[in-house]
């Protein structure tokens, strides 16, 4: 991460939108990562506090900037089922349990941002994926949830529970593994003409190997070809010819060695030779 002060690296400092959202902005090799921490009010709160919360999480999503990674983690307390038919952009095929209300209201944000809940995506023993245990039935859920963009999904290496972690609270850590890609540039170089090397043209033997050359070609031309054909013969052995003959310049290098690679290359060749026979 950066940020590096007085030897040690700083991490940036976390914003807080709510009691309930924090955001975290990192800037690593791979480009820029966006962490949104996120506690949703339970299935049993008011329609008021989840209407309240989503719309704050939908206003932090969308002043995420559009190149960042975002990960969104927390408990969402909302179970989101396994019907991945349903919800085909959303979930996998590995999910657990039964869809809720809450999980509903998820559902619908995570489709209008294209998120996918990485827990659902991953085989495993249930109780990998499970992270509550309900005081009274006993039964496990899948509350706590990680989401990302569904074109980031294949950066996700894994996410599972963790039982055996003291958190000093009642829900299983929840651990998600990612490994980040670097954004590709694309880029393309466009190759400029190559250009004769007319320093060689006074050179008597470079000149007479491109004559004999030239009318070897031309003695064998057909004589009853047409203007245009004749012309694109002359351009393309005229040009093919001085290439062989005289060679191409090199195109101009700020590489001090590439520049004087004629000079050096003896030097080089005897440094090789002195090696060799003293082995």
């Amino acid at each position: 991460m950066r940020g590096k002060q007085h030897g040690e690296w700083q991490l940036p400092t976390p914003r807080g939108v709510s009691e309930r959202i924090m955001v975290l902005r990192l800037s690593t090799s791979c480009g820029y990562v966006t962490l949104i921490s996120a506690y949703a009010p339970t299935l049993t709160s008011l329609p008021e506090a989840k209407i309240e919360f989503y719309d704050q999480l939908d206003d932090t999503v969308r002043q995420v900037r559009p190149g960042d990674r975002l990960q969104i983690l927390g408990d969402f307390n909302a179970r989101v089922g396994q019907d991945n038919t349903a919800w085909p952009d959303c979930l996998g095929k590995h999910g657990v349990g039964k869809q809720n209300e809450n999980g509903q209201l998820l559902l619908e944000f995570c489709s209008k941002y294209r998120l996918c809940v990485t827990n659902t995506y991953f085989k495993g023993s249930e109780m990998r994926k499970v992270s509550w245990k309900h005081p009274r039935s006993g039964h496990w859920h899948q509350l706590d949830l990680a989401l990302t963009k569904k074109e980031h999904l294949k950066e996700v290496l894994h996410t599972r529970s963790f039982h055996s972690a003291d958190c000093d609270t009642d829900h299983s850590l929840v651990a998600c593994k990612v490994r980040l890609e670097p954004k590709k540039i694309h880029s393309r170089k466009v190759s400029g003409r190559k250009s004769i090397d007319v320093s060689k043209t006074r050179n008597n033997k470079a000149v007479e190997s491109f004559s004999t050359m030239v009318n070897q070609i031309t003695a064998a031309w057909d004589t009853d070809a047409s203007v245009e054909s004749e012309w694109e013969a002359i351009k393309v052995t005229l040009t093919k010819t001085a290439g062989e003959a005289f060679g191409y310049r090199r195109p101009n290098s700020s590489d001090w060695f590439n520049e004087n690679i004629d000079e050096l290359q003896p030097i080089l060749d005897a440094k090789h030779l002195a090696a060799s026979t003293t082995k």
